[in-house]
């Protein structure tokens, strides 16, 4: 990890994003083996999907092996990676998901120090049902607000709109190694400067870029600063207010286009306001109906929607991620 945190303790989950191949899950595969060996300390291995497990699982150690971080007679089983195949064998790894976070109950591991969210953001953009909250209900129930226990987050850089970010209305600052977040425990690292497996000017490079897959090494291969835009003159109002954590969201058309900006000040009188969620309905405040939702949804996939900046773009695809569901 780079420089550019202040403090061990001045953050709980860390973000490790960039190019494909350049060794992030193995970086803390071998950690995992070591926090073991060393220590006796268990990791609590996460990925989006269960059914991702059943279809690595047979090389899940394969690195462990070879480069020996782990002995021959580790094996790895549905549900974890254990220090043997005898059926009282300690687990050293244990396997969970977001997909069945509502499933997993049970006390604190007071020994597991360490989750590692693997390819936390998948290139199918296929996230889970509530993937945010269930990150979050994940870590109370596993490390029980140990400060001293760590979430990495690991994944390719496929887009900075995910549900993660959007949620935490976070994202990687442009021209900065590490975006720390210390009010909220969170750290980004845009994994720059790292031995990347395939060089950019390579033929193996050209023929994945003529194939339509990038090696999501930075930002640049992400739309996001496309969609950061000014309110053009002349944008009309909807006759509505978008409610939403606190803060209120307007929509402007434009040219065919429909922009997003943050309200601030005296609601207009002649507004309507609508709750993203019908938790935050009450007086004055509507559930919105599933009208508005379609018409966001088909603003952002049809590429006609922009954001004042990168903190109103995550209200809006946050209100869409709890309703793709």
């Amino acid at each position: 990890m780079q420089k550019g945190l202040q403090s061990w303790d001045q953050w709980i989950l860390y973000y490790m994003i960039g190019g494909r191949g350049i060794g992030k899950t193995d970086l803390f595969l071998r950690a995992a083996c070591l926090l073991w060996q060393r220590f006796g300390c268990r990791t609590y291995w996460l990925r989006n999907k269960q059914v991702e497990y059943q279809e690595g699982i047979g090389s899940f150690l394969a690195d462990a092996y070879r480069h020996g971080w782990a002995p021959e007679e580790w094996q790895t089983r549905i549900d974890g990676v254990y220090e043997s195949d005898d059926r009282e064998a300690e687990r050293i790894i244990e396997f969970g998901s977001i997909s069945t976070f509502s499933n997993r109950r049970g006390g604190a591991r007071p020994d597991t120090l360490m989750v590692v969210f693997d390819e936390f953001m998948p290139e199918d953009e296929r996230y889970p049902k509530d993937c945010a909250k269930g990150l979050g209900s994940l870590a109370m129930t596993v490390l029980r607000g140990r400060t001293g226990a760590k979430i990495f987050a690991l994944s390719n850089w496929t887009r900075v709109k995910n549900p993660y970010f959007a949620r935490m209305r976070i994202y990687p600052k442009a021209g900065q190694p590490v975006t720390v977040h210390p009010e909220i425990g969170t750290a980004i690292e845009r994994c720059t400067g790292y031995n990347q497996c395939v060089p950019d000017n390579s033929p193996f490079a050209r023929m994945m870029g003529a194939l339509g897959v990038g090696q999501y090494v930075d930002e640049l291969e992400d739309p996001l600063a496309g969609l950061i835009a000014k309110l053009p003159k002349g944008a009309k109002p909807y006759p509505f207010l978008i409610y939403s954590h606190g803060a209120y969201v307007r929509e402007w058309s434009s040219h065919g286009r429909v922009y997003y900006t943050e309200w601030r000040g005296q609601l207009p009188k002649d507004a309507l306001i609508f709750a993203a969620n019908p938790d935050e309905a009450g007086p004055g405040v509507l559930v919105m109906p599933n009208h508005i939702v379609k018409h966001i949804k088909d603003s952002r996939d049809m590429d006609g929607a922009r954001f004042s900046d990168p903190n109103v773009m995550f209200i809006v695809l946050d209100i869409l991620y709890s309703y793709e569901r």
